[in-house]
């Protein structure tokens, strides 16, 4: 018996040896979640007349969890399990999206497909590119969106506006934090240069006649 926990204890010993030899480069639980800040410091519009419905955005599938993803080579890609989005980034642009809208003016209501409204016009997105390019000198943050305006009151609902944005922000570094700053930065370039063509459009500047 004696010499049976003698056994057991020389294994628990050589056990712990052992895994004190395996070093691993980041604790399991060392996570980092971050949100991208997307607010509009703009003057408001005040002739809105239109209700815009701004659909949930799209995105392609290397894109679409919440790891952040690097590009390390022409065609290598990484997803980095330690850093990631608080919420997966479709909700985060949908949210920023309307509340961007919501801010600007331009439309009396901004509302979800879920609302009782029904709205005159509906926004869509689709996330093209959205990550850290890491492969060349330079690391930047690499956001391209793709929009279409569809007029809802039409009974044929003719796309009546569509443009892909693509946005390069060089960073200083590969920090994990200033990624997504040059994301948050990428995507409000792109949100303004939207409002600028929208506001353009005589379907948002003029209510359409009966």
């Amino acid at each position: 018996m004696k010499i049976s926990i003698k056994i057991v204890i020389s294994f628990l010993i050589i056990g712990a040896i052992a895994a004190g030899c395996v070093k691993f480069d980041r604790p399991a639980l060392d996570r980092k979640y971050f949100v991208m800040s997307v607010e509009r410091n703009k003057d408001s519009h005040t002739n809105g007349t239109e209700t815009l419905v701004v659909r949930r955005f799209q995105i392609s599938p290397q894109y679409q969890d919440r790891e952040l993803v690097y590009r390390k080579d022409k065609s290598i890609y990484e997803a980095d399990y330690y850093n990631l989005f608080f919420v997966p980034p479709t909700e985060m642009l949908t949210n920023d999206l309307r509340r961007w809208f919501s801010d600007s003016g331009i439309f009396k209501n901004v509302v979800s497909p879920s609302s009782l409204s029904s709205g005159g016009l509906v926004l869509e997105g689709l996330v093209n590119s959205l990550y850290g390019d890491y492969h060349g000198n330079v690391p930047a943050a690499v956001v391209e969106i793709q929009f279409f305006l569809v007029d809802n009151q039409d009974e044929n609902t003719p796309i009546i506006y569509s443009r892909t944005f693509s946005e390069k922000i060089k960073l200083k570094s590969k920090d994990s934090a200033e990624l997504v700053e040059g994301m948050s930065s990428g995507i409000k370039n792109i949100f303004s240069k939207l409002e600028a063509d929208l506001v353009g459009l005589k379907a948002v500047s003029e209510e359409k006649p009966n």
